[in-house]
C-alpha cells in the first residue's frame, strides 16, 4: 500500500517497543512523520473526585 498523508505507521525502537507515528507529508522523494502523541496540543478537561481516609 502506498503511504498517505494521515497513515499511522508502527515504527520499532531499538529495545523493540512500537511507537506510532502518522504520516503528515509525501513527495517523490521523501515522507514526513509525526511522533508527537495524538493528544499533543490540544486542551484537556479532567473531572476529578477528591477521596480522603
Amino acid at each position: 500500500q502506498e503511504p498517505k498523508p494521515g497513515m499511522i505507521l508502527g515504527l520499532k525502537t531499538p529495545d523493540g517497543r512500537q511507537i506510532p507515528a502518522k504520516i503528515t507529508g509525501v513527495t517523490d522523494k521523501e515522507i514526513t512523520i509525526d511522533l508527537n502523541h495524538p493528544l499533543a496540543g490540544k486542551s484537556l478537561n479532567f473531572k476529578v473526585k477528591i477521596v480522603e481516609d
